[in-house]
């Protein structure tokens, strides 16, 4: 499901990313106001996620190893 992610994404949204949303979001000091942006935004978002798994899961592994 999430490998079909970035082809909907780029189907949905390819030419559109200047379109300005609806309601525009605050995050923050960010006013969030294109489907760029939003996208943008969502993925750098997901990315810390990730860093912060990957780091945890290292952290497991290297905690569990040492016993």
């Amino acid at each position: 499901m999430l490998s079909e992610q970035v082809k909907r994404v780029r189907e949905t949204f390819e030419g559109r990313l200047v379109e300005k949303i609806a309601n525009p979001l605050p995050i923050g000091p960010l006013q969030l106001e294109t489907i760029g942006e939003l996208i943008s935004f969502a993925s750098s978002h997901e990315s810390e996620h990730i860093g912060v798994i990957k780091t945890m899961n290292h952290a497991v592994k290297s905690t569990v190893s040492t016993k």
